[in-house]
């Protein structure tokens, strides 16, 4: 009876070892199951963003709000950010272009706008990637049909806010020295400042300094200095008159400036190492006490603060000869070095998160201001005191808030003038050789002593261009004409509107 019991109990032990076993085999494959699931469904999605706009390097305003969201979005969503100079830039997204492997997210390379990158179809909309809240946080003009805006369709967004890119950089100690306590007003005043400055400077500290070897440079100076209303501004576009449709390089006003700027040259007040000096160079020397002037872009501010905070740094703009109200001329949607969305991208959810999170935030414009690189295409941030960096941000803005006005863009008149300007490599036709920096440096230098013809000759030139890029453009069946260049009604002391548009 005893063996039959213990027999008896041995059957159950062993059922229930058995019941146990499988038990545990199921909850494991059961847990298993879960975490393959759960692996599946969480699996993080990598977004490629190749850019050349150096504010996306890891210490730049860019480069931090990425690096916030990917902690944020841990696990789920990562932007892997690929940063190149222009020139390394150009060539590697060419390749990309050629291998079809391009990224999800990436910069448009400088010989490529949106209207050619749509018509090869290697760019998606992003209606319905972003909210309509989302766009109309953005400045009035910042999506234009036919410059970002395609057929009704948005590919791009403005990357930056308005530009002056004429303004005049003064070191206020060496101004009191001689007796100013403000900035110039007209050309004596400059004149007069530089040739006192230089006297004390001894060989040592000069009036004025430019970094001649950037091509843009003598651009700037001019620009600012000639009482004339051309283009955008001196990196694109300026010497092309949008009321006439014709460059405008032998204006006399513009010949004026030019003298002026070669006066200032005999007098020997401008540093003499400034033809041969390049942007950062220029700065540098400015930066140090070495020149009473420096006429730059908008992007020197940042990198004189960042780089000589101690300097007691003034901004102006740019003195005409007389005094006029100067104006500079702009637009805020663009067309051309833009951030887009490829055509074949997946994870089309993700990318608008990242973009309208990160790359595109109110975030990231936020970070731009702060870090004094530029102004935002959203004016509300723009507005804000509490984002300035420094006290001459805020004479930095209200610079741009008082002479900057938008001009008219012959694209939303005509989308076909896009094919035209793409023709010309851009409307500052950098084919044409020798182009305004080197004929100025040549005037400079003696080289060359007739600056009337030397100016008329190169504005033959380019308008004899632009009138053969139009002619190639329509006989591929472009519907585009010279008029479509010209905006008679176009008054530059104000914004050009969508009822001039209506009105030309």
């Amino acid at each position: 009876m005893k063996m039959k019991k213990v027999c008896i109990f041995a059957l159950l032990a062993l059922i229930l070892l058995i019941s146990a076993c499988s038990n545990e085999s199921t909850d494991s494959a059961s847990s298993n199951s879960q975490d393959q699931s759960s692996d599946n469904s969480e699996k993080e999605v990598t977004l490629q963003f190749w850019t050349a706009s150096d504010s996306f390097t890891p210490d730049g305003p860019g480069g931090q709000i990425i690096a916030d969201f990917n902690e944020k979005n841990k696990g789920k969503i990562k932007i892997e950010t690929k940063y190149m100079p222009w020139d390394q830039y150009n060539t590697a997204i060419q390749a990309a272009f050629a291998s079809n492997d391009l990224p999800e997210i990436y910069q448009l390379p400088s010989n490529l706008d949106i209207r050619q990158a749509v018509d090869k179809k290697m760019i998606r909309p992003l209606d319905d990637l972003i909210t309509e809240d989302w766009k109309s946080q953005f400045m009035q003009g910042s999506f234009a049909e036919g410059i970002n805006v395609i057929n009704g369709k948005t590919y791009s967004y403005p990357l930056r806010g308005p530009q002056m890119n004429s303004i005049l950089y003064y070191n206020k100690d060496l101004l009191e020295k001689v007796g100013y306590d403000a900035p110039p007003k007209d050309w004596a005043e400059f004149e007069d400042i530089t040739q006192k400055v230089t006297e004390q400077g001894k060989g040592d500290v000069y009036g004025f300094i430019m970094g001649m070897a950037t091509a843009k440079n003598p651009r700037f100076a001019i620009a600012g200095l000639s009482n004339v209303d051309t283009g955008t501004n001196p990196e694109d576009d300026w010497g092309f008159n949008y009321k006439t449709g014709q460059y405008d390089y032998d204006n006399p006003e513009i010949l004026k400036a030019i003298d002026f700027m070669n006066q200032l040259k005999k007098d020997n007040v401008i540093l003499p190492a400034s033809y041969t000096l390049k942007e950062p160079e220029a700065q540098a020397l400015f930066g140090s006490g070495k020149s009473a002037f420096l006429i730059s872009g908008r992007y020197s501010l940042w990198t004189i603060k960042r780089d000589y905070p101690e300097l007691n740094l003034g901004l102006a703009v740019v003195p005409k000869e007389n005094g006029e109200q100067p104006y500079q001329h702009y637009t805020i949607a663009t067309s051309n070095r833009t951030m887009v969305v490829a055509n074949n991208a997946v994870h089309l959810e993700e990318i608008g998160k990242a973009l309208t999170e990160a790359i595109a935030s109110k975030e990231y414009f936020s970070g731009s201001i702060q870090s004094g690189v530029s102004l935002a295409p959203i004016e509300s941030l723009n507005k804000d005191e509490s984002l300035y960096p420094w006290p001459e941000f805020k004479t930095f803005y209200e610079l741009h808030n008082e002479y900057l006005k938008v001009r008219p863009d012959p694209s939303i008149g005509n989308p076909g003038t896009a094919d035209v300007i793409t023709e010309l490599g851009g409307i500052s036709q950098p084919k044409i050789t020798p182009d305004f920096t080197a004929i100025l440096q040549m005037i400079l230098t003696g080289k060359t002593k007739d600056i009337e013809n030397a100016m008329k000759s190169y504005n033959d030139k380019m308008n004899k261009g632009l009138s053969d890029a139009i002619n190639k453009v329509k006989s591929n069946g472009v519907d585009v004409d010279l008029t479509d260049f010209a905006f008679q009604n176009w008054d530059a002391s104000k914004d050009y509107t969508d009822a001039d548009y209506n009105s030309k």
